[in-house]
């Protein structure tokens, strides 16, 4: 993923923007940004707050996720608390006739980034 954020209320003069796959996060006015050594980390949570492995490690600093982040389906699927052989209608009440498995009916998988 990628970041772009405007600390100048829309006028573009105080960005700063980085990324996971590089090396370094640029920060100033949009027309002269200059380079500056990343310091980034992703950290992976459950739902409960507490940290899931993604990729063997629920912590990547910037110096281990460049060039990218992956991980297995299984694992994110881990780190929200579910399988693919989970019950839809355990997971949601209410779910009338629902297929016995996720795997079987579909499902949409939300992830949500707080960059701070």
């Amino acid at each position: 993923y990628g970041y772009e954020v405007d600390l100048s209320p829309g006028k573009r003069t105080d960005l700063r923007r980085g990324g996971i796959i590089a090396s370094a996060n640029s920060i100033g006015p949009q027309h002269e940004l200059r380079e500056q050594p990343s310091n980034d980390v992703t950290i992976f949570l459950a739902p409960n707050g507490e940290a899931c492995e993604f990729g063997g490690k629920s912590t990547w600093k910037s110096s281990d996720s460049n060039g990218g982040i992956s991980g297995t389906l299984g694992e994110l699927l881990n780190c929200a608390g579910v399988t693919l052989d989970s019950d839809p209608a355990k997971l949601v009440s209410g779910t009338p006739l629902a297929s016995p498995h996720l795997r079987t009916m579909g499902f949409r998988l939300d992830l949500h980034l707080d960059i701070k």
